[in-house]
């Protein structure tokens, strides 16, 4: 089920209040089942931007499976990417005592990705084509990598009504879970 025009717009306009450290943004999604579904949607907007990040990484690497290989394996991870956190949060929200928190943490996180991507993005294409000395282009990528770090924190914090050590340390898993998806990925395409 894809999300209306205008449901899209909202969770977009939520996840950019959140950017702006405004909690209010929670107020701009949906906390349905179905807006649980149709927030997954985001993934299908950052999709292009996925594919992007995916062939900077690849650029000079040798792909011995061939072309048909990396799309089946990149995309078997990009789903698992969208998948495992949510279901560790899942199970985490349960154990936490706030399972009426899940649907609206994952709602929030999933449009914030697509933001996370729109600041994350060309920061990486410029670094790419070198439009920065070295160590400039270094230091804006750590920056924006941590910028993006503390807005998902915001949101974890926000999302779930819990302390900014939880929070952190959830954002933590978050990333830990994905340099894991990213290292299996690579050890199964280089």
């Amino acid at each position: 089920m894809m999300p209306t025009a205008q449901e899209m717009a909202s969770g977009l306009r939520g996840a950019w209040r959140l950017l702006r450290f405004d909690s209010s943004g929670l107020i701009d999604f949906d906390e349905s089942v179905e807006g649980f579904w149709k927030s997954f949607y985001a993934a299908a907007l950052t999709a292009p931007g996925y594919v992007i990040v995916v062939a900077m990484h690849l650029s000079d690497a040798e792909l011995p499976g061939g072309f048909l290989h990396l799309v089946l394996v990149e995309s078997c991870s990009y789903v698992i990417e969208w998948v495992a956190y949510p279901l560790a949060i899942f199970y985490i929200t349960e154990m936490m005592g706030k399972p009426e928190a899940f649907i609206r943490f994952i709602v929030a996180l999933n449009w914030s990705r697509v933001i996370q991507m729109i600041l994350y993005l060309p920061v990486l294409l410029l670094v790419d084509a070198e439009a920065f000395a070295p160590q400039f282009g270094n230091l804006l990528t750590v920056a924006v990598t941590i910028a993006v770090l503390v807005y998902q924190w915001f949101v974890t914090r926000s999302a779930l009504a819990i302390n900014g050590l939880p929070a952190g340390l959830l954002v933590a898993l978050d990333l830990a879970i994905s340099v894991v998806i990213v290292r299996v990925t690579d050890a199964m395409v280089i």
